[in-house]
């Protein structure tokens, strides 16, 4: 970006927040930082920063802007890449059947050792032994290895929160 423009977008945004005092440090401590950007994106960057923040928006929330606007537009230019080589829109986040396989093996072997200090300490309490706590992680683990798509039922049991939310979020 050439001065004149960063000095035009500054004049621009303070016209906007007319209460802020400036002095003439200020505005030449923001032109200097804005430099390094593209004028394009940093306007608008300012005018979504104008139109959502209450008070004037320092450098690094210009700077942040202008980073998710890069990055929202990197993801749909790959999204985009993708579709024209006729690929899904979206990567598999979980590990490939074979790998699949090999975790369901440890954690079978994980539950049996469980399942061996479990049953006798409960039969001393007199109780009945509960599930194994990971039985959960066993079913993903067996329909990953079957080759099943499990990336949506994988972050459900991974991130905490409610599962409806999940389901709504990762059909």
């Amino acid at each position: 970006m050439k001065p004149e423009e960063a000095t035009a977008l500054v004049t621009m945004m303070l016209a906007h927040y007319p209460g802020v005092r400036f002095d003439v440090a200020n505005p030449a401590a923001f032109e200097s930082k804005l430099l390094e950007l593209g004028a394009q994106e940093t306007q608008a960057a300012i005018d979504e920063l104008i139109g959502t923040m209450r008070f004037i928006p320092t450098v690094a929330d210009i700077k942040g802007e202008v980073m998710r606007a890069r990055r929202a537009k990197e993801s749909a230019s790959a999204n985009a890449r993708r579709m024209r080589l006729g690929g899904p829109s979206h990567e598999r986040i979980g590990p490939k059947p074979e790998e699949w396989a090999k975790l369901l093996s440890a954690l079978l072997e994980a539950s049996a050792r469980w399942r061996r200090m479990a049953e006798p300490f409960y039969a001393a309490k007199g109780k009945a032994c509960p599930p194994d706590p990971g039985m959960e992680f066993i079913e993903l683990a067996r329909a990953g290895s079957a080759g099943q798509d499990v990336d949506g039922r994988m972050r459900a049991a991974v991130i905490p929160g409610d599962q409806d939310e999940q389901e709504r979020r990762h059909p």
